[in-house]
């Protein structure tokens, strides 16, 4: 698995995809989200738009800033047994 830290401006829309296993966690994105993750957990944490998630094999934890701005939540959690 990978460790990266990438940091944006608060308004970026972002689209993240890790496929080779490690965990996503994003912070205070005032943007929309989109993340693909496979083999990893996946959280974000006060976001204020849209968010989009698709794991497998991984948690999926999510916190809102507000919800009266949130138009979509949208997750797909898949497991797959050993």
């Amino acid at each position: 698995s990978f460790d990266i830290t990438v940091q944006v401006p608060p308004a970026t829309n972002l689209i993240l995809k890790m496929e080779r296993g490690g965990d996503i966690h994003v912070k205070s994105i005032t943007g929309s989200i989109e993340i693909d993750n496979q083999n990893g957990s996946t959280s974000v944490k006060d976001a204020a738009n849209w968010v989009t998630i698709n794991n497998f094999n991984g948690e999926i934890n999510v916190s809102f800033k507000e919800l009266k701005k949130v138009e979509a939540i949208s997750w797909r959690y898949n497991h797959k047994y050993a």
